[in-house]
């Protein structure tokens, strides 16, 4: 399991934005971990082969329901 993965998850509406900094993870290092934002739109993964499409994919799948759960938590209240 991942040590460190995301960072911040913000409202932007009805769709949330997330930044994802996976590291430790199967072929991700501690110093050259992979960071994604993902927000409203279309999110693509591209890249060369072995370049670690599959493994982001996995990590994905591997922790839905962590992923659901954030989906579900409301934002805090920026006045408290």
């Amino acid at each position: 399991m991942p040590r460190e993965m995301f960072g911040k998850v913000s409202s932007g509406g009805d769709m949330k934005r997330a930044r994802i900094t996976v590291k430790n993870y199967r072929g991700y290092s501690d110093t050259e971990p992979v960071v994604i934002e993902i927000g409203p739109g279309f999110t693509a993964l591209l890249g060369r082969n072995n370049a670690g499409k599959s493994s982001f994919k996995l990590l994905f799948y591997e922790l839905r329901p962590l992923f659901a759960r954030l989906c579900q938590m409301k934002p805090a209240s920026k006045g408290a």
